[in-house]
């Protein structure tokens, strides 16, 4: 049973994420390289080699309010440059035999306003049409 509202399209998008204090508004880690698959406009599953990063652990330390939630830096897409979004950690899981990226970690994006929307359905327009070539 699909549990998502919005279907997930395949992609491979590098990234790099930092988790980040939203109440001092500023990072509480350093930022490390991920891969996003399975992307829509509500989420991802974000491939890692850390969940434990400068002693901070995604699902761990992470709080009901959405207090410390991970910042993604995106590639430009279509008209728009880089950008950023803040996304929940959901769950995790171990990838067997995997070395670079060993962990997937399911992230729901929030507070995205009208302009990140935009820009993150052209990212996943170009992304998802590129994994398909």
């Amino acid at each position: 049973m699909e549990r998502r509202s919005l279907k997930r399209k395949a992609a491979s998008i590098d990234t790099q994420f930092h988790v980040y204090d939203a109440a001092e508004k500023r990072p509480l880690t350093r930022k490390v390289p991920a891969l996003l698959t399975n992307l829509s406009a509500k989420g991802a599953c974000l491939e890692t080699g850390q969940t434990l990063i400068d002693g901070y652990h995604l699902m761990l330390d992470d709080d009901f309010e959405g207090e410390t939630p991970l910042i993604l830096d995106l590639p430009a897409s279509g008209d728009g440059g880089p950008f950023t979004l803040k996304a929940k950690v959901l769950w995790y899981n171990r990838i067997p035999g995997q070395t670079q990226y060993c962990f997937r970690v399911g992230v729901k994006f929030i507070d995205v306003s009208a302009e990140q929307k935009k820009q993150l359905e052209n990212l996943i327009r170009t992304a998802t049409t590129s994994a398909k070539e």
